[in-house]
């Protein structure tokens, strides 16, 4: 589990259009919010 400021490294992930962005490509065109569900229908 990662902790408040602590790094991620890269990932890769399938956009709405099913192309594969990474965790890199995204960082280098600007500000980037990410939100990590911890599970689905959970409380937290």
């Amino acid at each position: 589990m990662l902790s408040e400021g602590e790094l991620v490294g890269d990932f890769s992930l399938s956009d709405q259009h099913g192309n594969t962005v990474t965790l890199d490509d995204l960082v280098a065109t600007g500000p980037l919010v990410l939100f990590f569900y911890l599970r689905t229908n959970t409380v937290g």
